[in-house]
């Protein structure tokens, strides 16, 4: 991959997408292990992240990098890619095309990541910088719509489960936010240590995308209750579906609620542009 430079609201935006990308597809895993304690373990686990994001070596010389470009590394993303793609494409099914090809899903996904791919880094994190206002956009319709129904009969006293769920819950929480931001080593931005101001752009685009998490678990449990959210394999749609009603967005439903879908095709196109630096020279000009 060549150099790129990206500015650091660029950065800082690709960095919450990051930390966020994941978010649909572990909520249901995290409310089944913490129970009542989720917002307990999301609040604990965002000061977790948060600490870090201090130590987090992002940025890194050419020569210690091309040490993770290794067959190994390609095994690794080509299966998170492929997991992202089946879980993306099931979500898709499930939530908006019902009578939709799972293969015809799948085979879409590829070639929107591919076209993502097919620009060059900065391309890449402007597209990010455009999804984020419009990530901000569809959230902050979703809270005032959920403000509209608003229950704290479900929500319970802290510490019911035990300690054990809660530390599984953190560590859960951690790693499934934390994770993604590894694919920064493989980014050839410039050949330089980090600096300050990156770094506080680093740690506060991951605490705020850990907060936004927080607030969708929050809108969970006045909402839905975390107790029935827990038994849907996409908890955030029930927020979502409630909220279609508000202020006549139900014909729009659709429009407001593909934002969950921002992070995630973000997340693939990058894959997709990364894998595409492991692959041998001959069959890079395929792609």
């Amino acid at each position: 991959m060549k150099q790129n430079n990206i500015n650091t609201m660029q950065f800082f935006c690709l960095t919450f997408f990051l930390s966020h990308a994941l978010f649909l597809f572990f909520a249901s895993s995290l409310l089944k292990i913490s129970g009542s304690d989720t917002l307990l373990v999301c609040v604990f686990g965002t000061v977790f992240n948060f600490f870090l994001s201090k130590v987090f070596p992002f940025s890194k010389k050419k020569k210690e990098k091309k040490k993770a470009f290794s067959f190994l590394s390609f095994l690794l993303l080509f299966s998170l890619t492929f997991y992202l793609l089946k879980e993306t494409s099931f979500f898709i099914q499930r939530n908006f095309l019902k009578e939709g090809s799972l293969f015809s899903l799948f085979l879409l996904l590829i070639l929107l990541s591919l076209m993502i791919s097919k620009r060059e880094l900065p391309q890449i994190t402007s597209l990010s910088l455009l999804s984020f206002f419009l990530f901000l956009l569809s959230f902050f319709l979703q809270i005032t719509g959920s403000m509209m129904n608003v229950h704290f009969t479900y929500i319970k006293p802290p510490f019911i489960h035990g300690i054990l769920p809660l530390l599984k819950g953190i560590l859960l929480f951690s790693f499934t936010t934390f994770f993604p931001l590894f694919l920064l080593f493989f980014l050839d931005t410039n050949d330089r240590k980090k600096t300050k101001k990156e770094q506080k752009y680093f740690s506060f685009s991951i605490l705020f995308s850990n907060i936004i998490s927080t607030l969708e678990f929050f809108l969970i449990a006045i909402g839905p209750s975390l107790s029935l959210a827990k038994t849907y394999d996409y908890p955030y749609m029930l927020v979502i579906n409630q909220n279609a009603s508000f202020l006549l967005l139900d014909r729009f439903s659709y429009l407001f609620s593909i934002f969950v879908l921002l992070d995630t095709t973000i997340l693939l196109g990058l894959l997709f542009l990364i894998l595409k630096t492991l692959l041998p020279k001959k069959l890079k000009s395929f792609f």
